[in-house]
């Protein structure tokens, strides 16, 4: 990375390169102008290529943590009420008002957390449309605010104002320092680099080449001929518990499937996540069955027909301009 900074204003928070802008030619010598969109694409055509968001969506160890700590703030309830029913609350009113609020944050929190696992949407998909040389992301806005109405919400970017980038994420898990990156859209405003909105197509990836090649890859079929690009048979989104249970011991998942998502990784990625996540089975394991629960609850994700009209709309429009 020879950048120290990034040429989009704002800058993102989470900034770690620019990547080629999207009508950049493809340089068949670079590892990173590759095409290859890993197991993300649900369909793809002439007309459209719809890239999923699936593996962006963590909602196992979200939901586990928040029903566990409910159990326990439940068991709670007795010794608490003892405490105020024996007029302690009197004698320290402040740590009384204190362990009160903390106590409601606390509830907040935890309805937070189970909210978003169970109502994020199962998928959040993004298409990608070559007539009209638009691009259209389903979005899932949660508020801090448990209690109100969280909604799904259309973004529409147009590609000759989209600029890519890669996010990087880092931090200390408690155990290890990880490192993570994603592939971040930004629509900006026409002829300049100063950013309208932002959307993360890919995130929790381990290494940025991978996300170069998703790059090249959308780029290559918006710009070019879809015949370049290999033929992909689109990988299995629906809910399944073996998958879910298996996602962090892809060793161990010797189906067609797990040989596809073997393919996909590095070796070196296999064994370390695998070598990590064994000794940790006792959270891990649980928190893939959370995972299937939380898909379970989680609503189908669906374009909205106004959407769809206006894709046939734009598509017509093109094709009559072309």
């Amino acid at each position: 990375m020879a950048e120290t900074r990034s040429k989009l204003q704002p800058q993102s928070p989470y900034w770690y390169e620019d990547l080629p802008s999207p009508t950049a030619a493809l340089d068949a010598g670079k590892k990173g102008d590759q095409p290859d969109p890993g197991l993300d694409v649900r369909y793809i055509d002439a007309a459209v290529c719809e890239l999923s968001r699936v593996t962006s969506i963590q909602r196992g160890f979200g939901l586990m943590f928040g029903i566990g700590i409910s159990i326990g703030f439940v068991a709670m309830l007795p010794f608490l009420a003892e405490i105020y029913a024996d007029g302690k609350p009197q004698e320290s009113p402040f740590m009384a008002s204190f362990l009160m609020v903390v106590l409601l944050v606390l509830v907040v929190l935890l309805i937070h957390m189970i909210k978003r696992a169970i109502r994020t949407p199962l998928d959040l998909p993004v298409l990608f449309d070559r007539n009209s040389q638009k691009i259209f992301a389903l979005e899932y806005l949660a508020k801090p605010n448990p209690f109100v109405r969280w909604k799904t919400v259309i973004k529409e970017f147009d590609w000759s104002c989209v600029e890519a980038e890669v996010g990087k994420i880092a931090g200390y898990n408690g155990k290890t320092y990880s490192v993570r990156y994603g592939l971040i859209l930004a629509q900006c405003e026409q002829g300049t680099t100063k950013v309208e909105d932002r959307i993360i197509l890919k995130q929790d990836v381990g290494g940025p080449l991978v996300l170069h090649k998703m790059w090249a890859y959308i780029r290559c079929y918006m710009n070019e001929r879809p015949e370049r690009l290999r033929a992909i048979k689109p990988f299995p989104r629906d809910v399944n518990f073996r998958r879910c249970v298996l996602e962090f011991y892809p060793l161990f998942d010797r189906t067609a499937e797990g040989k596809r998502i073997r393919a996909s990784m590095h070796i070196v990625e296999q064994v370390l996540l695998t070598v990590f996540c064994v000794p940790l089975f006792w959270l891990f394991l649980p928190a893939g069955v959370f995972e299937y629960i939380g898909q379970r609850l989680a609503p189908k994700p669906k374009w909205p027909a106004e959407v769809i009209s206006q894709i046939a709309a734009l598509r017509a429009q093109a094709t009559n301009g072309a």
